[in-house]
């Protein structure tokens, strides 16, 4: 893969300042992206891009922890840690409610 192409690829992994501080692991990635063949990386695109997990959320059968990160562009919070919060706090009757950084004593799903 062209190296122009993976590094619009990782930089959306980073924050700016985390990949500022840490250009050894923004290289390494860099490389691994740049190191995979085209096809491959257009055969991973497609299925994630297919992928909708939802479907499974009725298999979990544990509670769980719901893990978003407010600068992740690739899986925001909202939508997508809340909707998995929610759909599986809706199981569990002793489920902790959603709560972040922002929002730290309160649910709001």
């Amino acid at each position: 893969m062209r190296s122009g192409i993976a590094h619009d690829v990782v930089s959306g992994w980073f924050t700016p300042d985390w990949a500022a501080a840490h250009p050894e692991f923004v290289q390494q990635a860099i490389k691994m992206i740049s190191n995979t063949p085209d096809d491959r990386y257009a055969e991973c695109c497609s299925a994630i891009a297919a992928w909708d997990g939802r479907r499974s959320l009725g298999r979990i059968n544990t509670t769980t922890l719901v893990i978003g990160g407010s600068q992740d562009s690739g899986t925001p919070v909202n939508p997508h840690a809340k909707t998995l919060a929610a759909s599986i706090y809706r199981k569990f009757s002793t489920a902790r409610t959603w709560r972040s950084s922002s929002n730290p004593t309160g649910p709001t799903v």
